[in-house]
């Protein structure tokens, strides 16, 4: 039990970064677990298994067993081993995959590190997470004060949420050190561009890649390497190369280009390219630019220069060569084990990771009595995007737009909708619940456009708010989206409408049960509770000056009158 401080569970199984993130935790101190069953499907096509580094824990025979002979990224952990992760280990770093963040939000009870490496500009993490479940936001942060955000780049916080920016621990991704073999090795010599684009005929996005690097600099002379799971009609296209191939590439060719202008998602190639020192043309706002942080020769802004630059260094000019590749030498040092290892110390001990595990807390995520976890309301302010401007102008009778992630200022809280998609947002379980600041009340109507998924088109939906329920029906698709208006009256003024979908509905390889999908809702009122009494002097007939009031009752009851004829129609 004395060690439990000092053992780390590893759940992220990546070839690379576990040549590079266990040795660094080793030279910590920490003793480290790493799966022995991984999925062996393409989205996991990087993952390795080493059974190498179990000689450094130590751990009870019948423990280590268990932990080995079980598959902790495709199903629920039983109660052994979870007991067994709880007596002896201290901390966990988890990958955004849903068996590894279901069970390690809620049934772990030490520190948890959702490992970040980036994603592509238009995605966040904040975004991506509720897509393996409604609730993740919940389970995050019912247990805030001993999850951190640990990103591989410093660069990711930027974007999301203070839910995880403010527990964003930097721990910087190191090239392996085996690596630093073939560290300044370039020589040039062939007069050439060395591109990588791997999956050019399966995949559209690395087709409109090479299509862009043709286009751009097809006529120069260049080769493309990358596996390519179907045959490439272009003699340039070498596709697969062992790592050793690659390496003399990377040594005789004149020059590398980098297409990525992703601010805050990075490829190795061009990290590797750079430590053997080929001369690496690339964009300024790209994330390996960005991370250098200030200008170096060969970061360009366009296209144009970009191509300037690479036919520069093709025909031989030796100060664009040694002023490129002078000044991304930097990378060597960010991307060094040693000093990811002196970050990794100096964040461990002030992000309060360190006083956590020698302290650790029991803000353990509670369950209720039944199946269904407590939670804890996340606050509106820890969810909103950092740059977005919550909408001040729009009311209730504009409606909500769901496509936006960000919703107006009049909406305290949502349930059960998942995060928005170009045409609107997903249900997500058996209901969904608004909760609006001001209350509603008198004779309204309630506009909600959408659509239905699956047994759900066509079926009665019921949508209440307050005490009084309603039926409609969605008779299309959400991306093809229609507009019901139900009515209502209400003499006690509610806050939360609520809708209840028919048959929520799985959806193949997810927990994700689907059945509505919302564009928009709106309510219009129509008629104040207080129209039925007294009218108004603004609503009263005036002849020549003077206020002709109508007989006590009359306009009551014309009102109601009028109310029941509409409702009949």
């Amino acid at each position: 039990m004395h060690r439990k401080s000092k053992r780390v569970l590893w759940l992220l199984n990546h070839v690379t970064l576990m040549k590079t993130e266990i040795p660094i935790l080793l030279a910590m101190g920490y003793e480290v677990f790493t799966p022995k069953i991984i999925p062996e499907n393409s989205g996991f096509r990087s993952g390795a298994v080493d059974f190498s580094f179990d000689k450094y824990l130590t751990l009870p025979p019948l423990v280590l067993e268990a932990l080995n002979s079980a598959d902790l990224y495709q199903k629920d952990w039983s109660e052994t081993v979870v007991r067994y992760m709880n007596e002896y280990f201290g901390a966990a770093f988890i990958m955004p995959m849903m068996v590894p963040l279901k069970n390690g939000l809620q049934r772990l009870e030490g520190a948890i590190l959702l490992r970040a490496f980036g994603l592509e500009s238009t995605k966040t993490y904040a975004g991506v997470l509720p897509y393996f479940h409604k609730d993740i936001f919940n389970w995050i942060y019912a247990i805030r004060d001993r999850f951190w955000f640990a990103s591989g780049y410093q660069q990711l916080q930027e974007v999301e949420p203070k839910l995880l920016a403010d527990r964003d621990v930097f721990l910087p991704i190191a090239m392996p050190a085996t690596f630093e073999q073939h560290k300044n090795t370039w020589v040039g010599g062939q007069k050439q561009i060395i591109f990588v684009c791997p999956n050019i005929e399966v995949c559209d996005y690395y087709r409109e890649i090479y299509e862009d690097f043709k286009r751009d600099f097809g006529d120069l002379p260049h080769v493309i390497i990358g596996a390519q799971k179907s045959p490439v009609d272009d003699p340039h296209v070498l596709g697969f190369v062992s790592d050793e191939e690659m390496m003399q590439l990377f040594q005789r060719s004149a020059v590398m280009y980098y297409h990525s202008r992703e601010p805050r998602h990075v490829h190795y190639s061009p990290i590797e390219g750079a430590g053997v020192g080929i001369p690496v043309v690339l964009f300024a706002d790209n994330l390996v630019a960005r991370m250098i942080g200030h200008p170096i020769k060969g970061a360009v802004e366009s296209v144009e220069q970009a191509r300037e630059f690479l036919i520069s260094i093709l025909e031989g000019d030796d100060a664009v060569i040694d002023a490129v590749r002078t000044d991304q030498r930097v990378l060597n040092k960010l991307f060094s084990e040693s000093y990811c290892l002196e970050v990794w110390k100096e964040n461990f001990a002030r992000s309060g990771i360190l006083d956590y595990l020698e302290k650790p807390k029991s803000d353990v995520l509670m369950l209720s009595q039944g199946s269904s976890p407590i939670y804890e309301r996340v606050p509106r302010a820890l969810i909103a995007h950092p740059n977005a401007a919550i909408d001040k102008v729009r009311t209730l009778q504009d409606g909500i737009d769901f496509r936006n992630l960000v919703h107006p200022f009049f909406v305290e809280n949502v349930e059960g909708l998942s995060v928005p998609e170009s045409w609107g947002a997903w249900s997500e379980g058996e209901s969904i619940e608004i909760e609006v600041a001001e209350p509603v009340n008198g004779m309204f109507e309630v506009d909600v456009t959408g659509g239905a998924y699956g047994e759900n088109i066509g079926e009665p939906i019921e949508i209440q708010v307050g005490a009084a329920r309603k039926r409609f029906e969605m008779t299309s698709s959400p991306w093809n989206p229609t507009t019901v208006t139900v009515r209502f009256f209400l003499t006690d003024p509610a806050r939360t409408i609520r809708i209840h979908v028919p048959h929520p509905t799985r959806l193949p390889g997810s927990e994700r049960a689907i059945g509505i999908g919302l564009q928009q809702i709106r309510v219009r009122p129509l008629v104040e509770p207080e129209q039925f009494g007294e009218p108004r002097a603004a609503e009263l007939q005036s002849r020549n000056g003077v206020v002709k009031r109508p007989p006590a009752g009359h306009l009551q009851w014309q009102r109601v009158l009028h109310f029941l004829l509409d409702w009949l129609r």
